[in-house]
């Protein structure tokens, strides 16, 4: 479970913000991070902008992954694209914006 803030900064509890898969092998370890909500991007999957929900989440998106890079010593490298966004850094890409709306991106929920 976990939790996210709205606008007004309530808390708002939900399965599946965050998942993170963990594979050992003989040589290393390797981690793979994955987001599953609007609330980390500019806009929310219909494509309107939501910027107030973004400040209040991103940068604890960020946080997380700069504290898992530091537990596992590792620097993360961002995955492949998906239909809903790309990492960039510690945060999502910015999806390109036509007459101040980003994709609607709702046809694949």
């Amino acid at each position: 479970m976990g939790t996210w803030l709205d606008a007004e900064g309530r808390e708002h509890h939900e399965a599946d913000l965050v998942e993170l898969t963990v594979h050992p092998d003989e040589r290393h370890l390797t981690a793979k991070v994955a987001v599953f909500h609007d609330i980390w991007g500019y806009c929310d999957f219909k494509g309107l902008p939501h910027p107030d929900l973004q400040k209040r989440n991103a940068p604890r998106l960020a946080a997380m992954l700069q504290g898992l890079e530091s537990l596992l010593g590792a620097t993360a490298e961002p995955g492949d694209p998906t239909y809903f966004g790309q990492a960039e850094g510690y945060s999502i890409e910015m999806a390109d914006l036509i007459e101040g709306r980003g994709p609607d991106l709702t046809d694949m929920l």
